[in-house]
C-alpha cells in the first residue's frame, strides 16, 4: 500500500495528511526473481500436454503463458509372434508400446508352400548329408510325397555312411528306393555302409573301389544288385544277401545268402 500527502503545519511532526491512498499488487516493484511454472500438463502417448503458465510467487503475477506440447507416440517394441502363420491361416504378430503398454497386431502373411522338386531333379539332405536324384513325385494324404535314389554323400570324408528309409526335403517325404550307379565308386574313406529297408534296387558298380570299406548292412528289402556293385573292396570279405533278392549280378564272390 502506498500513502501520498501533504504535511498538515498543525499537526506534529509525525503526522501527515493523506490526500491519496493507493493500494498495489507490487508487480511495478517486482524483480520476479522468485517463478514456479503453474498447471503444468505431462504429454502422453495419444495426448497433447501443456509446458505449464510461469508466475511470479512474490507478487502471484503471472509472467508468461506455456505453450501446448506435442503427444509422443507410441514407442513400440520389436513384437513377438503370438500366432504362427501357416499355409492355411495368416498368423498375428504383437507390438507394445514400451511406455504405456498399449498392444497392437500386423498380420502375417501365410506361408507360402514350398515348390515340390521335379522329377529327375537333384535334391541336397542334410540330416544324411548326401544327394538324391527324384524319381518320381506325387501326394498323399493331401502332403507331398515321392521316391528318389541316393546318388552319392556330401561329405566325401565320411567314414560311415547311412542311406536311410525316407527323406523329407521342403516338408516333403522322400522314400529312399534305390543305390544309384557309381554312387560311392572309388570312395578311399568309407569302412561301413548300411541301406535303408526301402530300398530295392542296388546300383551297378555303387561301391566299387572301396577299398577301406569293410562291413555293409543290406535291408531287407533289396531285390536286385547291380554288377560289380562291390568289386575291388579289398577289405570286404563277406556281405549277407537278403532272401528277396532275385536279380545278383556277377562279381560278388564275398556273397552269402541270409
Amino acid at each position: 500500500m502506498r500513502v501520498t500527502g501533504d504535511k498538515n503545519p498543525a499537526a506534529s511532526d509525525c503526522c501527515v495528511v493523506a490526500d491519496k491512498i493507493e493500494v498495489s499488487n507490487g508487480e511495478e516493484d517486482c524483480s520476479h526473481t522468485q517463478k514456479e511454472i503453474w498447471n503444468k500438463v505431462a504429454a502422453s502417448c495419444t495426448k497433447q500436454g501443456y509446458s505449464g503458465d510461469t508466475y511470479c510467487l512474490s507478487s502471484g503475477v503471472k509472467i508468461s503463458e506455456g505453450k501446448a506440447v506435442a503427444a509422443s507416440g507410441h514407442q513400440w517394441d520389436k513384437g513377438v509372434i503370438t500366432k504362427q502363420p501357416t499355409a492355411s491361416e495368416t498368423g498375428i504378430r504383437t507390438f507394445t508400446c514400451t511406455v504405456c503398454r498399449t498392444t497392437r497386431t500386423e498380420t502375417l502373411a501365410k506361408l507360402t508352400a514350398p515348390a515340390m522338386p521335379e522329377k529327375g531333379s537333384v535334391i541336397k539332405d542334410t540330416a544324411s548329408r548326401a544327394e538324391y536324384r527324384v524319381t518320381a513325385v506325387g501326394t498323399a494324404n493331401g502332403k507331398a510325397t515321392g521316391t528318389v535314389s541316393y546318388v552319392k554323400p556330401s561329405d566325401k570324408s565320411a567314414k560311415t555312411v547311412k542311406i536311410p528309409a525316407k527323406i523329407t526335403v521342403n516338408s516333403a517325404i522322400f522314400t529312399v528306393t534305390s543305390v544309384a550307379d557309381k554312387a560311392l565308386q572309388g570312395n578311399s574313406k568309407v569302412t561301413k555302409v548300411t541301406i535303408g529297408n526301402n530300398v530295392t534296387t542296388i546300383g551297378a558298380n555303387a561301391f566299387s573301389g572301396c577299398k577301406k570299406l569293410k562291413t555293409v548292412s543290406i535291408g531287407k528289402n533289396v531285390t536286385s544288385i547291380g554288377a560289380n556293385a562291390f568289386s575291388k573292396c579289398t577289405s570286404l570279405t563277406r556281405i549277407t544277401i537278403p532272401a528277396k533278392v532275385k536279380k545278383l549280378a556277377n562279381n560278388h564272390s564275398m556273397a552269402v545268402r541270409s
